[in-house]
């Protein structure tokens, strides 16, 4: 235990709030592993307390009107009246303190309720943790601090500053932190669309809707907001629905062109490899060593379970894939490929 709590379990309220207007320290925070040591420590810790508020009652000094001069305790007559009411202004005020320290506690905790309350239904909408999510979409240290406030407008504020660690007496080292705090409206929340944290308000609409979206710079707390439209997936800058809609029909129709054309060249490729054969002795014409190419076949006749002597180009390239050796199967193919076409000429 705290050598610190059993001083406080000694001590008074007006003891304590002696201590706490005079910034006398109840004690260092010191441990002490055996109970009998702490309590000695604690003993002599609370007689130290009380000598100095007696000496403080006895020496020291008020405010007297009739002489216009200031005098200590022990000057003045009544003493006795003047201790027990500046007790008395003691204990009031400790008093004051602690229903003021209660007031803000009570109001930090019911802040702090309704912020996880905020958190817990964004992260209901997006379908699992809203924090999970935004770190899915941005890069974060170790020292990165991410924290969502409701607010009346939507934004993001980002910042990176340095701090200075001890790691012994005399060295320090200098600690990067950056803070993001995300602002959300109310009636919006948080989803990670197309690797970025996107601010929508209701149920995804397909075929256009407005958002906010974030992009981050090179730096962790570089970080700007755009607002535009989410069309089919993409985040798109425009200035209208329309023009929007438009660029994002655009963008499907030239994707589509290019997954037809590769698709056309793939099934050309994939012909071509499986009317092409290969040979134990293209592998060592191609430049691949013996042993390599003869422990390539030794683990290929193992799978299949029986001889192999050649075998299309497809099968070879699937294979080399396997057996972690794709690089040695192309310089193969290649060289079967070319070596083909030389015949037809």
């Amino acid at each position: 235990m705290k050598t610190e709590t059993l001083v406080k379990r000694q001590l008074s309220a007006e003891e304590k709030a002696f201590c706490r207007i005079e910034n006398i320290a109840f004690y260092d925070g010191t441990e002490h592993k055996d109970q009998k040591k702490a309590e000695k420590a604690a003993n002599r810790r609370v007689a130290k307390i009380r000598d100095t508020i007696r000496k403080h009652l006895e020496y020291g000094v008020v405010w007297d009107s009739k002489m216009h001069t200031h005098k200590f305790f022990s000057q003045v007559k009544g003493t006795y009246v003047y201790r027990k009411r500046y007790l008395k202004d003691l204990l009031d005020d400790h008093k004051a303190f602690v229903k003021a320290e209660k007031k803000q506690a009570k109001e930090q905790e019911k802040r702090k309720k309704k912020e996880k309350d905020f958190v817990d239904s964004l992260s209901d909408k997006c379908g699992r943790d809203v924090y999970e999510e935004i770190k899915s979409c941005i890069r974060t240290g170790v020292n990165t601090t991410i924290s969502i406030t409701e607010s009346k407008d939507n934004n993001v504020h980002a910042k990176e500053y340095t701090t200075w660690q001890k790691y012994t007496k005399t060295k320090s080292y200098p600690r990067n932190n950056q803070d993001i705090d995300f602002f959300v409206k109310k009636g919006w929340h948080i989803k990670a669309i197309g690797g970025l944290v996107t601010f929508i308000k209701g149920k995804i609409d397909r075929n256009g809707m407005k958002c906010l979206w974030i992009e981050q710079g090179r730096s962790i707390a570089d970080i700007t907001m755009y607002e535009g439209y989410l069309v089919k997936g993409e985040h798109i800058l425009a200035e209208s629905l329309k023009a929007a809609q438009k660029a994002n029909r655009k963008t499907r129709e030239t994707a589509l062109a290019n997954l037809i054309g590769k698709r056309a060249k793939d099934k050309v490729t994939n012909e071509l490899l499986r009317n092409t054969t290969v040979t134990f002795d293209m592998s060592l014409a191609s430049g691949n060593c013996r042993p390599g190419t003869q422990a390539f076949v030794n683990k290929l006749e193992d799978l299949l379970g029986h001889e192999v002597k050649e075998m299309n180009a497809y099968d070879v390239l699937l294979y080399g894939r396997k057996f972690g050796v794709e690089t040695y199967a192309k310089r193969t193919i290649n060289y079967a490929i070319r070596n083909n076409k030389n015949k037809k000429k």
